[in-house]
């Protein structure tokens, strides 16, 4: 029984009858709204320890969340940094490639360069080896051109006049140095009548050279000269003993001294020991 009701018979007990119909009726009516409300207090009450108790682990859901959410927070500020960190080093690498690119092109640049430096020497060098081959064929040519030429001039009759009349001069002026030598030397022999015979083609002895007579006459003059130049130069020097030896004369320098030949040397003789 609720206290209301517990209440109305309290006072209906000590009314008594005489308390009334209605006021009663009123007493019941307000006795039921008394239960009613004292019903929809304690199930407020029941609500409200119920909504207490969800708000306790309310909170401690919430207090857990924020501390998942603090954890979460952190985790997500080291993600952010670590993040942060690799776009760092991302840009780094992008800075890196790009500028590995550039220097790639700048050495793909060169390396076309280089090659086309090596295309422009291998070109060179070919013309280079064409040009050599060509100077090569042409020494070639001109060293057999030369040695056909040599061996044909002298197999020709000019090369072998050429050869009779150096010979004959070299033996003529390598006569007369002979003959001035012995003058010098040897005053009181008589090589006047001497004569150089050479044979280089004729067919006696008695032929002498077309060209030595000329030079023959002018040597006779030359050594009827110096004998009697030579014996007035021996009157005024006096005698010198006869142990001493005779000193060498200069030599007179000679081109291209041939090597004397007297071809008769008993007419030769027999000249020298007629005067």
């Amino acid at each position: 029984m609720s206290h209301a009701l517990y209440f109305g018979v309290r006072c209906f007990q000590r009314t008594g009858p005489s308390f009334g119909t209605c006021r009663w009726k009123r007493l019941s009516t307000h006795i039921h709204e008394v239960d009613t409300l004292v019903f929809i207090a304690q199930g407020c009450q029941e609500e409200t320890r119920q909504v207490s108790r969800q708000l306790e682990l309310a909170k401690k859901k919430i207090a857990e969340l924020g501390a998942t959410l603090a954890e979460a927070e952190a985790r997500r500020e080291a993600t952010e940094a670590g993040r942060l960190a690799m776009v760092e080093v991302l840009e780094e690498e992008r800075a890196a490639h790009s500028l590995a690119k550039s220097a790639l092109r700048a050495s793909e640049a060169r390396l076309g360069e280089v090659h086309s430096e090596v295309a422009g020497l291998r070109y060179e060098g070919g013309v280079l080896r064409l040009k050599i081959e060509q100077l090569e064929a042409r020494e070639r040519g001109a060293l057999e051109r030369a040695e056909h030429a040599v061996d044909s001039f002298k197999e020709s009759e000019e090369f072998r006049d050429m050869l009779e009349e150096k010979t004959v001069d070299g033996f003529l002026r390598g006569f007369d140095n002979f003959r001035k030598q012995m003058a010098r030397i040897c005053p009181q022999f008589d090589l006047s009548m001497i004569h150089p015979r050479m044979r280089l083609g004729y067919s006696s002895d008695s032929d002498d050279v077309p060209a030595a007579q000329a030079s023959e006459a002018e040597s006779a003059e030359l050594d009827a000269a110096e004998p009697a130049t030579a014996v007035a130069e021996l009157e005024g020097v006096p005698e010198a003993p006869a142990e001493a030896p005779a000193a060498d004369p200069e030599p007179v320098p000679a081109e291209d001294p041939p090597v004397i030949a007297i071809d008769d040397p008993e007419g030769d003789a027999d000249a020298t020991a007629a005067p």
